[in-house]
């Protein structure tokens, strides 16, 4: 596995078993996106600067992992600001982004191979669309990803998820609660000096 650390890799739903495939993102930069200063600071403090610490909370016999959730509606840039946070991490940590199907499906064997290759940051799309009321149809779905990220069930040895999600109260509320959640960033549209022509916005 050790060749493979420090790469940004597609996960794609083989038959059901998760198969890593090298992908190449498009270039996406800071400076390409109009995202409020404060946001890029949450991204530092929780992203960068946990990657920087994760020796010394292993060190210390600390949990090493951090988790946070990226909302807000569609076209306020979060897929694109994924993208950016995976080419600024890349080579420092393992970035993983599954396809819908592994949300569904293959959550316990994805978080089984990013313990294998952390530090790793994992990038899951459209939660809301998969953790939904535990009542729904995706009731099955939503507890194999509780036992999947849930600290006591996943091995903390540095692993980073980043979660967006256009419809914050359509996850359902276990999903959600600070146990699981360390951080919950409300991406805003921006302003219409702050657009700028992209497709790479969601």
């Amino acid at each position: 596995m050790q060749p493979m650390q420090g790469c940004i890799f597609q996960v794609r739903d083989d038959f059901d078993v998760p198969k890593l495939e090298s992908v190449d993102l498009p270039e996406t930069r800071r400076d390409d996106l109009a995202m409020p200063d404060w946001v890029w600071a949450e991204i530092d403090a929780n992203v960068h600067r946990h990657l920087d610490l994760i020796p010394e909370f292993l060190a210390a016999g600390l949990g090493a992992n951090r988790s946070l959730l990226l909302t807000g509606p569609p076209g306020t840039g979060k897929t694109a600001l994924c993208r950016a946070v995976a080419q600024d991490v890349a080579g420092r940590a393992t970035v993983l982004v599954p396809e819908p199907g592994i949300q569904r499906g293959q959550m316990s064997r994805l978080y089984e191979i990013t313990a294998k290759l952390a530090p790793t940051v994992v990038l899951l799309e459209g939660v809301d669309l998969v953790v939904g009321d535990r009542h729904g149809a995706t009731s099955t779905a939503l507890s194999e990803f509780l036992e999947a990220v849930d600290d006591p069930a996943t091995p903390q040895v540095g692993i980073i998820t980043i979660e967006t999600a256009n419809d914050l109260s359509a996850i359902d509320s276990a999903a959600r609660r600070e146990a699981r959640l360390d951080r919950i960033i409300e991406v805003p549209l921006p302003n219409a000096g702050g657009r700028k022509p992209s497709s790479m916005v969601a």
